[in-house]
């Protein structure tokens, strides 16, 4: 019942709040940005064999009891291993660690970082997870510790939700922004309604996300949606 409550409290504060989710997701974006621009400068003070190892505190101070990992893979890991916000068992100087498998074609021992691209959207969606843990009193993960749960349940779990909106947000942000520099009578066209926003928007979604919420999640999604098309409409 406490958790099904603090779950309750963390919807009603921060998930239908446009202030609130832009203020959120430009810090998880800040983060995301800051670790792009340490891999450009280089891992090399970071590379333990062919994995990358950060202290939190290195990206922002939010993250001060974090460490952040990074390995790459060249072949999808197995579900429930793709990335990741948990506890740290590797010692005691932190409490949680985030763990981010990245795309890679050639793996090779402490040289492949050069050619890898860190996505920015990943990045955000496990910052958000961070930063959820920080404003809800229960925060638990939303893949059982085997992997194994159903897409519904993962979803349409509040924190996943939360977290899939964010990044998907973080596109849609940029691709507007893009779009009426470069582009102005199309985002006119695109802006000038609901009905013509609204599927030019959810495209910029993860598809497996928008295909699985069910009608609850859905209107929240809407909602959300809703809010931040009024918001990015006015002068």
């Amino acid at each position: 019942m406490e958790y099904q409550q603090s779950i309750n409290i963390f919807q009603s504060m921060f998930l239908e709040d446009y202030t609130s989710d832009s203020k959120y997701r430009n810090k998880a974006k800040s983060m995301a940005k800051k670790l792009i621009a340490m891999k450009a400068d280089g891992f090399d003070d970071y590379l333990h064999g062919d994995v990358v190892i950060i202290d939190g505190d290195k990206i922002d101070p939010v993250l001060d009891r974090y460490v952040i990992i990074l390995a790459k893979y060249n072949k999808r890991p197995a579900a429930g291993a793709y990335a990741g916000v948990g506890r740290y068992t590797g010692g005691d100087e932190y409490d949680r660690v985030m763990v981010v498998y990245v795309l890679s074609d050639k793996i090779i021992k402490n040289k492949a970082w050069d050619g890898v691209i860190l996505d920015e959207q990943r990045l955000v969606h496990e910052f958000i997870h961070i930063l959820d843990q920080g404003r809800a009193k229960e925060y638990t993960p939303s893949v059982n510790a085997d992997g194994s749960i159903t897409p519904e349940d993962y979803y349409n779990s509040p924190f996943e939700f939360n977290a899939y909106y964010q990044d998907g947000l973080v596109e849609l942000d940029d691709t507007l922004k893009l779009i009426k520099k470069k582009m102005k009578s199309f985002y006119d066209e695109k802006m000038a309604s609901w009905d013509a926003f609204k599927p030019f928007a959810i495209n910029k979604f993860d598809s497996s996300f928008r295909e699985n919420l069910n009608t609850v999640y859905n209107k929240k999604f809407l909602k959300r949606l809703f809010q931040f098309y009024q918001e990015v409409r006015k002068p």
